[in-house]
């Protein structure tokens, strides 16, 4: 038995996994492609191997159709190809197939994993020779043509398994961009994307001059040549976050959300104007305030009071 030290075993392992699975032309060629494991044979199919490679009169050596049969599953057996070829080193007799390559698995797995020296390819005449002897076309061993030669395998994609799409020449990612068609786009949905992508900014907009405003007027009543400079920024910093919050009202009606700031608006502002130097302070409790969802039922009941005015309206007329 043969110890081989490999990097990257557990890829290997679970791209085996899958080929073993999936069976066929295509999983064989998968395995092909990747160097991928094999089982192990039982004593009685290597005895059978010695028996073959007698009638072979010397064309074929007992490991060379031993090596065939381990890149394949034994239908009779109920075994695919990858049956046992992980095996456990702390599992006693887990290694039954002594003239099989191993590698090293994992790194503190305690795993070795059987690997087949010749990356799957059997052949074809060697093929047709085990079948001949093993019972024809109810012969327990099958060979895929990718392995056999006959067909070539598919080209591995770098991106396999990664979730990935592959634009196509021209840039396109869907088959109506690829045939010059172009989406069929929904004007509102549009419209109201752009609308919540302004109401967004202000947003930010408004958070940022409220952070420079309040700064700025705990900054104007230190005593300084930078007072003038402070108070002209702390009042256009202000008017700023107003402009911001118009524009956010515009692009994203909320009347229960306008009527929130106003009034939080007034309290800031009051408390400022007594306490200019915690007006940081003040400022970031006002936006922890908001960002904790707190104003929220204030905000509901100003918007179902609204509601309730526009339908009397409606109705009035």
């Amino acid at each position: 038995m043969a110890i081989h030290g490999v990097d990257d075993m557990v890829s290997d392992l679970a791209r085996a996994a899958r080929c073993g699975a999936s069976g066929g032309a295509t999983g064989a060629a998968t395995a092909f492609n990747a160097d991928m494991n094999n089982r192990q044979l039982h004593p009685s199919e290597r005895t059978r191997a010695a028996e073959l490679a007698k009638k072979s009169a010397g064309k074929y050596t007992q490991e060379e159709i031993e090596n065939a049969l381990r890149n394949r599953g034994n239908s009779v057996l109920g075994e695919n190809v990858i049956h046992g070829m992980v095996v456990n080193t702390s599992e006693r007799n887990g290694v039954y197939d002594t003239g099989a390559v191993f590698t090293a698995g994992a790194a503190g797995s305690n795993t070795i994993v059987q690997r087949l020296p010749d990356n799957g390819r059997v052949d074809p005449e060697l093929a047709a020779f085990i079948q001949a002897h093993t019972g024809g076309s109810n012969s327990p061993y099958q060979w895929s043509e990718v392995q056999l030669g006959k067909v070539q395998p598919p080209a591995p994609s770098p991106n396999a398994g990664l979730g990935t799409i592959t634009p196509a020449p021209n840039g396109c990612v869907t088959a109506q961009c690829a045939a010059g068609v172009l989406p069929l786009r929904d004007p509102l949905r549009d419209a109201a994307d752009v609308r919540n992508d302004v109401a967004v900014m202000s947003e930010v907009v408004g958070r940022v001059a409220g952070i420079v405003g309040s700064t700025a007027t705990a900054a104007a009543v230190q005593p300084g040549p930078h007072q003038p400079l402070a108070t002209k920024v702390a009042v256009t910093a202000t008017g700023v976050g107003l402009a911001a919050d118009f524009v956010e009202q515009v692009a994203r009606p909320d009347v229960g959300k306008g009527v929130n700031d106003f009034f939080l608006n007034i309290a800031q502002k009051q408390i400022d104007n007594k306490l200019p130097l915690v007006a940081p302070i003040t400022n970031e409790v006002r936006a922890l305030w908001v960002q904790s969802g707190m104003d929220k039922p204030f905000e509901a009941w100003a918007n179902e009071q609204w509601s309730v005015v526009v339908k009397q309206l409606e109705s009035s007329k």
